[in-house]
């Protein structure tokens, strides 16, 4: 920011150019790392992880895992998910060959659990 800049407008405009720059730098440097680390779609994910990307509990991913929707990977301790795995879940619903027979959407089956919890505290 040179000296003529940073004396044009309110402190607010300032500070909100001045955090704009900052968030583009930051979002450069994410992509910069995720193409360094090989970020992509068959990158593995925990539980928690997916349960952030796909805006539902860990409970929630557990019961895809349980229910044969979500493949898991790893041994009994250590569950890992496949991101193109989870994508295509919240994309189509269901997997090409869910073990179960399963083919109730991501939101049907949040409903089912959010009905299951509400009916335990009754």
């Amino acid at each position: 920011m040179n000296s003529s800049t940073r004396n044009r407008g309110t402190p607010r405009e300032r500070l909100r150019d001045a955090l704009g720059e900052l968030g583009a730098a930051l979002l450069d440097c994410l992509a910069d790392s995720e193409a360094a680390a090989g970020a992509g779609p068959d990158e593995f994910m925990t539980v928690a992880q997916a349960a952030a990307f796909a805006g539902v509990s860990r409970a929630t991913v557990r019961k895809w895992i349980k229910a044969g929707r979500l493949a898991r990977y790893g041994d009994d301790r250590i569950v890992r998910l496949k991101k193109s795995d989870l994508a295509d879940l919240l994309e189509h619903g269901r997997r090409d060959a869910p073990r179960r027979g399963s083919r109730k959407s991501p939101e049907e089956l949040a409903d089912e659990d959010f009905a299951a919890k509400l009916a335990k505290k009754r």
